[in-house]
């Protein structure tokens, strides 16, 4: 169902943008992140921060998760190793290495 997960396009021409690979396992997205030096996308979607691989664009890889927020998040943030996350409940900081 599109919609769900999180889609890269490749917009080299930005009037003929092509959908390059899509990693529809996550379900709703509210916020996203992307830290270009090592190729990972932060997601933000209903109660799980997800941390994506995108080093292959075609074929891009979940590299981990955090279950179990105690509410939907819907905004993030990514400072140096720390990434911190706002819901309608709680602020979250978590250590990435």
């Amino acid at each position: 169902q599109r919609g769900d997960g999180v889609t890269i396009v490749d917009i080299d021409d930005p009037l003929n943008m092509v959908e390059v690979s899509n990693l529809s396992d996550i379900g709703d997205c509210f916020d996203l992140k992307i830290n270009a030096d090592d190729s990972r996308v932060f997601v933000a979607g209903n109660n799980t921060l997800y941390v994506i691989d995108i080093s292959n664009v075609t074929n891009p890889t979940l590299l981990g998760t955090l279950d179990g927020l105690s509410s939907e998040v819907f905004s993030l943030a990514v400072i140096d190793n720390y990434i911190y996350t706002v819901s309608d409940a709680d602020l979250l900081c978590v250590r990435i290495d």
